[in-house]
Protein backbone atom coordinates (compact mmCIF):
# COMPACT_ATOMS: atom_id res chain seq x y z
CA UNK A 1 0.00 0.00 0.00
CA UNK A 2 3.17 2.04 0.68
CA UNK A 3 4.31 2.35 -2.94
CA UNK A 4 0.54 2.64 -4.36
CA UNK A 5 0.15 6.15 -1.93
CA UNK A 6 4.17 6.40 -2.91
CA UNK A 7 2.90 6.47 -6.96
CA UNK A 8 -0.25 8.81 -6.56
CA UNK A 9 2.46 10.96 -4.98
CA UNK A 10 4.46 11.06 -7.80
CA UNK A 11 1.45 11.38 -10.31
CA UNK A 12 0.46 14.51 -8.26
CA UNK A 13 4.53 15.74 -8.38
CA UNK A 14 3.99 15.15 -12.15
CA UNK A 15 1.30 17.59 -12.56
CA UNK A 16 1.77 19.97 -9.64
CA UNK A 17 1.50 23.41 -10.01
CA UNK A 18 4.63 24.37 -8.11
CA UNK A 19 3.31 27.82 -7.10
CA UNK A 20 0.65 26.20 -4.78
CA UNK A 21 1.27 24.79 -1.20
CA UNK A 22 1.95 21.11 -1.02
CA UNK A 23 -1.01 19.96 1.46
CA UNK A 24 -2.41 17.34 0.16
CA UNK A 25 -4.95 18.85 -2.86
CA UNK A 26 -2.56 17.61 -5.54
CA UNK A 27 -2.78 13.62 -3.87
CA UNK A 28 -6.85 14.08 -3.48
CA UNK A 29 -7.16 14.88 -6.88
CA UNK A 30 -5.10 12.52 -8.63
CA UNK A 31 -6.64 9.40 -6.37
CA UNK A 32 -9.79 10.74 -7.28
CA UNK A 33 -9.38 10.93 -10.83
CA UNK A 34 -7.45 7.54 -11.29
CA UNK A 35 -8.09 5.48 -8.79
CA UNK A 36 -11.90 6.26 -6.78
CA UNK A 37 -13.09 5.32 -10.19
CA UNK A 38 -12.28 1.95 -10.04
CA UNK A 39 -13.39 0.85 -6.81
CA UNK A 40 -16.29 -0.51 -6.42
CA UNK A 41 -17.32 0.14 -3.07
CA UNK A 42 -18.70 3.68 -3.47
CA UNK A 43 -17.46 4.25 0.47
CA UNK A 44 -13.88 5.63 0.05
CA UNK A 45 -13.31 8.90 -1.21
CA UNK A 46 -9.99 10.87 -1.69
CA UNK A 47 -9.64 12.16 1.62
CA UNK A 48 -9.65 8.90 3.28
CA UNK A 49 -6.85 7.96 0.99
CA UNK A 50 -5.40 10.82 1.71
CA UNK A 51 -5.79 9.92 5.40
CA UNK A 52 -4.53 6.22 4.85
CA UNK A 53 -1.76 7.74 3.20
CA UNK A 54 -0.38 10.02 5.96
CA UNK A 55 -1.00 7.12 8.74
CA UNK A 56 0.81 4.31 6.75
CA UNK A 57 3.79 7.56 6.06
CA UNK A 58 3.96 8.88 9.42
CA UNK A 59 2.43 6.35 11.98
CA UNK A 60 2.60 2.90 10.19
CA UNK A 61 -0.81 2.70 11.68
CA UNK A 62 -4.36 3.04 10.25
CA UNK A 63 -5.32 6.19 11.96
CA UNK A 64 -4.57 9.45 11.60
CA UNK A 65 -5.32 12.85 11.96
CA UNK A 66 -8.10 13.07 9.91
CA UNK A 67 -9.61 9.70 11.20
CA UNK A 68 -9.10 10.50 14.81
CA UNK A 69 -11.40 13.73 14.25
CA UNK A 70 -13.91 12.28 12.38
CA UNK A 71 -13.08 13.58 8.91
CA UNK A 72 -11.71 10.19 7.62
CA UNK A 73 -12.80 6.71 7.40
CA UNK A 74 -9.93 4.64 8.53
CA UNK A 75 -9.06 1.26 6.78
CA UNK A 76 -8.25 -2.12 7.82
CA UNK A 77 -6.05 -3.58 5.17
CA UNK A 78 -6.62 -7.42 4.31
CA UNK A 79 -4.65 -9.16 1.51
CA UNK A 80 -6.47 -11.68 -0.77
CA UNK A 81 -6.38 -14.54 1.65
CA UNK A 82 -8.50 -12.32 4.24
CA UNK A 83 -4.98 -11.40 6.66
CA UNK A 84 -4.78 -8.43 8.20
CA UNK A 85 -1.08 -6.89 6.56
CA UNK A 86 -0.85 -3.59 8.36
CA UNK A 87 -1.63 -3.26 12.17
CA UNK A 88 -5.04 -1.24 12.96
CA UNK A 89 -5.76 0.32 16.12
CA UNK A 90 -9.12 -0.58 18.05
CA UNK A 91 -9.77 3.72 19.05
CA UNK A 92 -12.31 4.12 16.09
CA UNK A 93 -14.07 8.09 15.69
CA UNK A 94 -15.94 6.12 12.59
CA UNK A 95 -16.20 2.50 11.88
CA UNK A 96 -13.16 1.32 9.63
CA UNK A 97 -13.67 -0.16 5.98
CA UNK A 98 -12.56 -2.99 5.41
CA UNK A 99 -10.33 -2.94 2.39
CA UNK A 100 -8.78 -5.94 0.27
CA UNK A 101 -5.21 -4.55 -0.63
CA UNK A 102 -4.38 -6.51 -3.68
CA UNK A 103 -8.18 -5.07 -4.98
CA UNK A 104 -6.71 -1.32 -4.63
CA UNK A 105 -3.46 -2.16 -6.38
CA UNK A 106 -5.40 -4.02 -9.20
CA UNK A 107 -7.54 -0.84 -9.60
CA UNK A 108 -4.61 1.72 -9.70
CA UNK A 109 -3.27 -0.64 -12.37
CA UNK A 110 -5.90 0.51 -14.19
CA UNK A 111 -5.35 4.64 -12.95
CA UNK A 112 -1.71 4.11 -14.08
CA UNK A 113 -3.01 3.52 -17.95
CA UNK A 114 -5.25 6.77 -17.88
CA UNK A 115 -2.58 8.93 -16.18
CA UNK A 116 -0.52 8.32 -19.08
CA UNK A 117 -3.36 8.57 -21.47
CA UNK A 118 -4.02 11.85 -19.72
CA UNK A 119 0.13 12.39 -20.48
CA UNK A 120 -0.31 11.96 -23.72
CA UNK A 121 -3.58 14.21 -24.31
CA UNK A 122 -2.21 17.46 -22.61
CA UNK A 123 -1.44 20.35 -23.38
CA UNK A 124 1.37 20.02 -20.75
CA UNK A 125 2.86 17.00 -21.79
CA UNK A 126 6.57 18.96 -22.21
CA UNK A 127 6.42 19.50 -18.56
CA UNK A 128 5.81 16.15 -17.64
CA UNK A 129 8.17 14.82 -19.68
CA UNK A 130 10.67 17.28 -18.35
CA UNK A 131 9.79 16.53 -14.62
CA UNK A 132 10.16 12.68 -15.67
CA UNK A 133 13.52 13.25 -16.95
CA UNK A 134 14.30 15.07 -13.90
CA UNK A 135 13.49 12.05 -11.91
CA UNK A 136 16.11 10.23 -14.15
CA UNK A 137 18.67 12.41 -14.75
CA UNK A 138 18.92 14.26 -11.17
CA UNK A 139 17.67 11.87 -9.00
CA UNK A 140 14.69 14.07 -8.18
CA UNK A 141 11.75 13.38 -7.25
CA UNK A 142 8.45 13.97 -5.44
CA UNK A 143 10.03 14.53 -2.02
CA UNK A 144 12.92 16.74 -3.51
CA UNK A 145 15.45 13.83 -3.21
CA UNK A 146 17.63 10.93 -4.87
Amino acid sequence: MMLTFAAIDGMAWMDRKRNRPSNGEDFRRRAHAFLIGHLKSGIVNSVDLWSARNALLHVQSSYSDLTKSGHAKSFVYIDSKGQMDIPADQDWTIQPVVLNADAIVDRFEVGIGEFRAFIERSDRIDLFLDRFGQWFDYGIGPMGIG
